[in-house]
This record gives C-alpha cells, structure tokens and sequence, in this order.
C-alpha cells in the first residue's frame, strides 16, 4: 500500500469479497443475484488502481516487485489448492464442479491456465483471477524498466495489443487469459491511479462518479440486454473507485475498522469461501434446517471462519515468508534510484 492506508480502497474490497461470496452461494442455492458478477469487475479495476499507487515513485525494480506479490499471493492460494485437492479426492460428491488431475494441480499451482472447455478451471475454482493477477503483475513489472512518465502508455500498448490479438490467436489459452473486459478494467484502474495521485477533484465530482456508477450498472446489458457490454462491465465499476477515492482524498474518511478488517481479510474470504461453505453446508444437512436458514447460516459461518483463516493462517504465514525473504532484500534499479 501507500505510505497512508487509502480507507476507500479497503472498504471496497470488503464489499466486493463479500459480494463475491454471496454470489457463489446464491448460485448454489438459487437466490437473487442482484448485482451479478460487479464485484469481480471492481475487484480487477482495484488492482490495476492500487498496482499503480504502489509502484510509481518508489525505486523498484521488476525483481523485487514481483517478489513482493509472489509473497503476497502465493502461500495462501498454494495452501487453499492443496487444502481443495484434497477435499476433492476425499470428497468428490461435495465439489460438484472441481476437477483434480495432475496436469491441473500443477497448473494451479503455477498460475496457468488449465481449461475445461474454453473457460480457465484451476483446484480452486475462482484462481481464475489470480492467473489474470499474475499476468497483470508481469505487465507492471516489465514496465518498471520503462522510465515512470511513460510507464501508462506501455501499459496501454500492451493491454491494447493483448486485446487485439485476442480476435486473431485462436488458440484457446491465449484467449482464456486475454478477455478485452478484464484488460480494460485493470487499465482503467491503472490509468485512474495516474490521475488520481497527480490531479484533485472537488468533492462534487466525487459524489457525481458515486452515483453515476450505479446508475451505469442499471443501465447496462447486465438489466438491459440491449445495452453496451463495455459500459456494464468497465465504466461502473471505475466510476464507483474513482467516487470512493477521490472523496476520501477531498473530505477524508474515518477509519471504520469492521470494514478495514474486512479489506484486509478479503484476499482470505475470496479465496477460501468456496472450501469453507462446502464443508459448512456438509455439516448443516444433517439438521435439516429450512433452505432460508440454512443459506443465512452458512453466509454468516463462512464470513466468519474465512476471517478466522485471515488471522490465524494467512497473517502470520505471509509474516514470515515476508520475513524470509527480508534476509536477502533484492536491490532497485540503479537507473530508478537515481531518477527518484
């Protein structure tokens, strides 16, 4: 992060995480799913948005970079995937949807995209994300060796080629890994940490971007199939962070620390949510609850137990694998020491 916790962002990767979850159990049991996949968009435009707030005027190099997200990342989903493979091979009738063979362990463990059909299917059935998350990471870290005030326009030039591309290769792990939706969402996300930190806004515009990304949602083909796919899928999304940041960074906001716990331990709910419900929803069949009880039962029991995984695996864990790491800290780049 920044030197100063950016609140907004925290409290909005809260609300997706538990969006995200929310949006898996309806599916399982049948629920409404008000505002459909939104959470994932705003989750890819959150990362392109922070990817940037912590790279640009820090003398960073590639290596070091992408050591920091590996840390970051991998020992927690490493421990999910393992954790679901087994479940799997114990459990088969529970993971409805999982599937578990070597070349895909592997490949989940790795960040490749295993497909079924055309669509990317690791142990851990939402790692689709982190794949993009890798790949995004090498984008950003690729451009550190690009002097910063040129770094948005590589970054454009290699998401705009991705996408391009993406109508041209047929082969399908390179279209799997190059939807132009999610390209756009992480650019975006890039390109308003550009504005963000160099240009202020009037707290009027904020409230203006806040209430205009829902209404872009309704608007959409997501509730009107007649409507733009580009605006239901980027523009609300980018509309809501650049609201909720740029009204933290006009009027301030207090530290709500539910919310800020729940930013911090949304890495865990989102990847662990599917596992936790699975095992929640094989202990409560046997009581036999009404399906209404049951699903409010097993929303707030995961929330809870994904928390619970935050504090006392994925806490300490990245503690000290961040620690290891420490004791032979890589060097930034003499060329970036010397511009800063």
């Amino acid at each position: 992060m920044a030197s100063k916790e950016i609140y907004t962002i925290q409290y909005l990767r809260a609300v997706a995480a538990l969006f995200v979850l929310y949006y898996h159990l309806a599916l399982r049991y049948g629920g409404p799913i008000p505002i459909g996949t939104f959470p994932l968009d705003l989750f890819f435009v959150i990362s392109g948005f922070i990817t940037w707030v912590i790279s640009v005027d820090r003398p960073i190099g590639p290596s070091a970079f992408m050591l920091r997200r590996i840390v970051r990342l991998v020992p927690n989903y490493w421990l999910a995937t393992f954790a679901t493979a087994i479940l799997i091979l114990v459990k088969p009738n529970f993971t409805y949807g999982h599937e578990l063979d070597l070349s895909r362990f592997v490949g989940s463990l790795f960040f490749w995209p295993t497909l079924s059909g055309d669509r990317i299917l690791p142990i851990v059935l939402q790692g689709w994300t982190l794949i993009y998350e890798m790949m995004f990471y090498i984008l950003v870290a690729v451009s550190l060796l690009v002097a910063q005030r040129y770094r948005p326009l590589f970054l454009a030039a290699a998401v705009g080629t991705l996408a391009v591309l993406h109508e041209w290769i047929p082969d399908a792990h390179f279209v799997s890994l190059t939807s132009p939706n999610i390209l756009l969402e992480f650019l975006a996300g890039v390109l308003l940490g550009v504005v963000w930190k160099n240009v202020s806004l009037s707290i009027g515009w904020a409230l203006l971007f806040l209430a205009a990304g829902p209404i872009g949602l309704a608007l959409s083909e997501y509730y009107r199939p007649d409507g733009l796919s580009l605006l239901a899928l980027v523009v609300p999304p980018v509309l809501v962070v650049a609201g909720a940041a740029y009204y933290e960074k006009s009027r301030g906001l207090p530290d709500i620390r539910l919310l800020r716990f729940l930013g911090d331990a949304s890495y865990s709910i989102f990847i662990w949510h599917v596992f936790v419900s699975i095992i929640l929803e094989g202990l409560l069949l046997h009581l036999k609850l009404p399906v209404n009880l049951h699903f409010a039962l097993v929303v707030l029991a995961t929330v809870g137990l994904t928390c619970l995984i935050y504090l006392w695996v994925e806490r300490p864990m990245t503690d000290y694998v961040r620690g290891l790491v420490a004791r032979k800290p890589l060097r930034p780049l003499p060329v970036q020491r010397q511009a800063c």
